[in-house]
């Protein structure tokens, strides 16, 4: 995920999806999640939770 940011007081990140386990995305699809639920922790926990998925946050391509 590339940004956490502030909609109407709901907290959602955007970035690209690779790894799918889910098979829902093709790899390096751009998305924007619902709302992050750890958005305090995220950056510590090394990922991002919502009501139902899990995004593992992987350094950006350089």
């Amino acid at each position: 995920m590339q940004y956490v940011f502030s909609i109407d007081g709901d907290v959602r990140a955007t970035g690209y999806i690779f790894n799918d386990s889910k098979n829902r995305f093709k790899d390096g699809t751009e998305i924007r999640t619902s709302q992050v639920l750890n958005f305090e922790t995220y950056e510590i926990d090394g990922y991002i939770a919502t009501q139902n998925s899990i995004y593992k946050i992987r350094e950006p391509i350089k």
